[in-house]
């Protein structure tokens, strides 16, 4: 700029709070050479009629375009215009910024991340997707701030993949080598009607569910159950009237 002069103009727009001022939508680092070498101008083009959403879309575009953007610029761009109240939820950032509720729900997540993992991503962004970035807040939870940091560290340093930090994060959170607990479930018909079910759990629990219309049939079928089951009648007394207490409260 010094030798040549500002070939290219800076783009600005109407400021909406002050009359007569200008607010810089691309241009900062010409700005910022400019006041370096001593000059008081520079050279503008004004745009008209932006409104906030359209400033924005404008100004996130022109940065894409020469530089590339982080997984923070996107995750702060999308919190400043919650902040500024141009938008008031994650739905009416969906169509401004053109991306899945989901996404936008993980990269504002990662703005709650504390300063010193901040830091880390901003010193090397490269590695750091906005899963990755998402990992990151899931293992805050559970590890706390200086162990995220350490995660973040080796992400920066090892280029470690988003399935390894997911791995890390569920074994964290005490995931690893979990089986699930499944059920098989038998319905008992009667007249072709469904008046009940039994699950049969893979960790042994077994439960059974029916609907009498019948009294008799119903005590009649307790009676049943208790005898295979070796209950005797102070036990279902018992289970009873705690079943009872048990409503009241």
């Amino acid at each position: 700029l010094k030798s040549n002069g500002q070939l290219m103009p800076a783009m600005v727009a109407p400021s909406k709070s002050k009359q007569g001022h200008y607010t810089l939508i691309d241009g900062h680092y010409r700005k910022r050479a400019l006041a370096l070498n001593g000059e008081r101008d520079m050279l503008c083009k004004v745009v008209e009629g932006l409104d906030a959403v359209d400033f924005y879309k404008l100004a996130r575009l022109l940065n894409t375009e020469r530089e590339q953007e982080t997984v923070l610029d996107t995750a702060f761009g999308y919190k400043q215009l919650i902040d500024q109240g141009i938008v008031r939820t994650e739905e009416e950032l969906v169509p401004i910024v053109g991306e899945s509720k989901p996404k936008i729900n993980k990269l504002l997540a990662i703005t709650e991340l504390p300063q010193s993992v901040l830091d880390v991503i901003l010193q090397t962004p490269e590695p750091f997707g906005y899963n990755i970035g998402y990992e990151l807040t899931l293992y805050m939870k559970v590890a706390g701030e200086s162990k995220t940091v350490a995660l973040a560290e080796r992400v920066a340093q090892e280029r470690l993949t988003f399935s390894k930090v997911e791995a890390i994060r569920k074994a964290a959170q005490g995931e690893k080598g979990r089986t699930r607990n499944t059920s098989r479930q038998y319905k008992i018909k009667r007249a072709g009607v469904v008046v009940g079910v039994i699950k049969d759990w893979d960790n042994g629990r077994v439960t059974l569910d029916m609907t009498f219309s019948d009294a008799e049939k119903r005590a009649s079928y307790v009676a049943t159950l208790k005898q295979q089951l070796e209950l005797d009648d102070h036990t279902s007394e018992l289970t009873a009237s705690d079943t009872q207490q048990d409503n009241v409260a």
